[in-house]
C-alpha cells in the first residue's frame, strides 16, 4: 500500500457528513496494525467511530502520549474542524504529524489518524 492509496481515505473523509461502514472498515485497516492486540476494536464497534469520544478513544489506543490538537467553528453550516496529531506539542521538530479536517469532529480526527498511519506503517511507500 502506498501513501497515494491512504490519501483518497483521508480526503473522502474529509468531505463527507457521513461515514459509510465502508469507510469505517478501511479507516480501521489502516489503524488497526498500531493498536496493541488485546485493544482491537471489535468489527461490531466499527459505526460508533462516527462518535468523536469514540474517535479520540482510537488515538488512545493507537497513539498513546500523543498531542490532539482540535480547532474548529461550530456555527459553520457543515461545522468547519481542524485535527491535528503530533507526537509533543512542545517541539517544532516532529517527522509525524498528521492532520485532517473535516465537517464533523469524528471525521477531522480519522483523517488525521490515517495521515499519521501512512507515514508510520514501515511496509509503506511514497509512490
Amino acid at each position: 500500500m502506498t501513501r497515494a492509496d491512504i490519501e483518497p481515505l483521508a480526503t473522502a473523509l474529509e468531505s463527507s457528513a457521513a461515514l459509510s461502514p465502508e469507510t469505517a472498515t478501511a479507516v480501521l485497516d489502516v489503524i488497526r496494525p498500531f493498536i496493541p492486540a488485546k485493544d482491537r476494536w471489535p468489527a461490531d464497534r466499527m459505526p460508533v467511530i462516527q462518535s468523536s469520544d469514540e474517535a479520540i478513544h482510537l488515538v488512545d489506543l493507537a497513539l498513546p502520549n500523543w498531542s490532539i490538537s482540535l480547532k474548529g467553528r461550530t456555527n459553520d453550516a457543515d461545522g468547519h474542524w481542524t485535527c491535528t496529531l503530533r507526537r509533543s506539542d512542545t517541539l517544532d521538530d516532529d517527522l509525524l504529524i498528521g492532520i485532517g479536517r473535516g465537517p464533523s469532529l469524528s471525521h477531522a480526527i480519522l483523517a488525521a489518524m490515517v495521515r499519521v498511519a501512512a507515514l508510520r506503517s514501515p511496509g509503506m511507500t511514497t509512490d
